[in-house]
């Protein structure tokens, strides 16, 4: 390959080079411009959405957690009708399954135990 023919390969002058450059930063900004009115578009037909649905919510079911109504779900089949009183019936057997777990744990570390593993402990010792 000889010099003339390594030149022709390059066939770009500097004003040239420049122009490409500039077409192509061009494009480039046209680009991000299209995928940003799509992702605003997108963004806000999501949030329409949402708000269609939010509003055909009954106003009595928004302070309910969406785990809670899972949970209740799993033990019987939902209707929003009994879904409040579920949920609550649910949270009252918590607390008081919690209540029942730290006095067992209070009693444990204080070292009182109930009468009946208190009469099995001591016939083991004798």
């Amino acid at each position: 390959m000889n010099k003339e023919e390594g030149n022709m390969a390059v066939g770009y002058t500097k004003k040239d080079k420049e122009l490409l450059i500039r077409h192509l930063r061009n494009q480039q900004q046209q680009i991000l411009k299209q995928m940003d009115d799509k992702m605003n578009k997108r963004a806000l037909q999501t949030q329409q959405k949402i708000l269609r649905r939010l509003n055909g919510v009954s106003v009595t079911l928004w302070n309910v957690k969406i785990k809670d109504s899972f949970n209740v779900e799993r033990n019987h089949k939902l209707t929003t009708k009994n879904l409040i009183k579920d949920i609550q019936q649910m949270k009252s057997n918590a607390l008081k399954q919690a209540k029942i777990n730290t006095s067992d744990n209070n009693n444990t570390m204080t070292g009182h135990r109930n009468s009946n593993s208190n009469s099995s402990y001591h016939s083991r010792r004798i």
